[in-house]
């Protein structure tokens, strides 16, 4: 009782000094109104962020580390597949968190800072400053590590310029574009603990979602175009979820929509303070914001930290192009005249050696070679394209037989498909290296062709099975039948930790 009577003599107290001031200020002012604490987002030019005082305690000194994003995407699949119809209202709080900002895509600073890719950067910044001890203590953390800034930095280079375009298309905070550094230190190669992969740190599902692809061929969460394209998606989607609020919505990309919207609720249940730093938040979700805030901090003013930027392209100079059918990295890089560690550096997407068969594929490649690799490509024969096969292993299989069906080296497919021993499995995917002269129609064999359906047929008559009885081991069944302990963990999908029961049916392949 005794604070509700001291709140109201405060406000007593603020409001007779407000008259007061009113009354001092004349007539001209008398249309002005108070604006409230944080302002809703609107296409009015502003010139300083807002502050926004957060301390959090029981803070860790780390820095930039993967995001650990909890297994399922946000904590509540359904409030993501579909978009929730009816999202948090959010009408009767108080503005929480809001900046406003201009759309960066505005003519007037592209032409300004056209040729700085930092001061573009930097003229599109809207977040909220947080005077919090964390941010002091990440940019301690940064300002100590220069080599580490300047490796960060070095391999955005690579990514960040179109990072920026995309950013400033939609109209977005800049501070956005410097989310990879916190969520994988722009390393598209990066996996958490929990399976999140990409710049964009990307779970499984939420991916699938936005329309990523994953197989054994590629996964496009390691794309920078598509990856980028889908993470600003999402993080669209989610400031409209929150009512236009940023940090809200980077809050949820963070910990997931379901436990930003269980935690506003909690506040607004108990007539508390909905802010971000009010919220009942996992310790890692509470540091998320601070740490791209002391990132930005550093990129808005490096010398105050001691430390300089490196110059950045001011656009992105890549260029995609379509793809006729299937085609070897390795090729490519060459018809490009680069490293293929850079091209597939750009193109991270691509898990082998080539891309995956059939039309429809990109790649992405320096806009200034894009002319000349598109007539070299056409004059490669299809037969040239591809130096590599994939082979998905089927019931009798060995190492050996596919080697000679392929007329390759074993040595060369174990080496390929990281092999050690002889074991293959049923369904096992490998990448087969193809020998000189070897074309893609090769590597196109499958079971519908009459030859191999009637070779396998012939197969299944000549084979038999063995019921494991007392005494019995797999070394001893392979000397009894004259064939290899590794043929038999291959017909049978057997490891070599396996263990053999009474009774187990053991298939056996005669030779003749």
């Amino acid at each position: 009782m005794r604070g509700d009577v001291n709140i109201f003599c405060k406000f007593s107290l603020a409001a007779a000094a407000l008259l007061l001031f009113g009354c001092a200020d004349g007539q001209n002012n008398s249309g002005n109104h108070l604006s409230p604490p944080i302002m809703a987002v609107t296409n009015t030019p502003v010139t300083q962020a807002i502050a926004d005082n957060a301390h959090i305690e029981n803070v860790d000194k780390s820095f930039i580390t993967l995001a650990q994003k909890p297994s399922e995407p946000n904590s509540d699949t359904t409030s993501l597949l579909p978009f929730p119809t009816t999202p948090l209202k959010l009408d009767q709080q108080q503005p929480i968190n809001r900046v406003e900002t201009t759309p960066v895509i505005a003519d007037s600073h592209q032409a300004i800072h056209r040729t700085d890719l930092w001061q573009r950067i930097r003229a599109g910044f809207a977040l909220p400053d947080m005077n919090s001890r964390f941010v002091t203590l990440q940019e301690q953390w940064l300002s100590k590590r220069p080599d580490y800034v300047a490796r960060l930095l070095q391999r955005a280079k690579r990514y960040l310029p179109y990072i920026v375009e995309q950013v400033a298309e939609r109209g977005m905070p800049m501070e956005i574009a410097l989310l990879p550094a916190i969520e994988s230190a722009y390393r598209p190669a990066a996996t958490s603990r929990a399976r999140a992969a990409g710049l964009w740190q990307f779970m499984p599902a939420t991916g699938k979602h936005f329309g990523l692809k994953q197989n054994w061929w590629l996964d496009q969460r390691r794309d920078l175009v598509a990856s980028t394209d889908a993470a600003l998606n999402y993080l669209d989607y989610l400031q409209q979820r929150f009512k236009g609020d940023w940090v809200l919505a980077l809050a949820a990309y963070n910990a997931g929509e379901a436990n930003i919207e269980r935690a506003v609720r909690y506040n607004l249940k108990r007539r508390r303070d909905p802010h971000f730093k009010k919220l009942r938040l996992r310790l890692e979700t509470r540091q998320y914001i601070p740490k791209l805030i002391a990132f930005r901090n550093i990129i808005n003013t490096p010398e105050n930290f001691g430390l300089t930027l490196p110059q950045l392209p001011d656009k992105s100079n890549y260029a995609v192009v379509p793809l006729p059918d299937q085609l070897d990295l390795g090729i490519a890089a060459k018809l490009l005249g680069i490293p293929t560690e850079e091209l597939l550096a750009i193109n991270g997407s691509y898990r082998r050696w080539a891309t995956p068969p059939g039309k429809g594929h990109t790649l992405l490649i320096p806009a200034d070679k894009a002319v000349g690799f598109r007539r070299a490509l056409a004059k490669l024969p299809p037969s040239q394209r591809i130096r590599w096969a994939h082979y998905r292993v089927r019931q009798g299989d060995t190492l050996g037989a596919i080697a000679r069906r392929y007329r390759v080296n074993l040595s060369s497919i174990k080496r390929s498909n990281n092999i050690r021993g002889y074991l293959i499995n049923i369904g096992q995917n490998l990448m087969i290296p193809l020998s000189e002269g070897a074309t893609i129609q090769l590597a196109r064999r499958n079971t519908n062709s009459p030859r191999r359906k009637n070779r396998n047929q012939q197969r299944r008559k000549r084979s038999f099975v063995h019921r494991v009885r007392n005494g019995d081991t797999l070394w001893g069944i392979a000397r009894r039948y004259r064939v290899y302990v590794s043929q038999l963990q291959s017909w049978n999908a057997l490891r070599k930790q396996s263990i053999l029961h009474r009774g187990q049916p053991i298939r056996i392949y005669a030779s003749n």
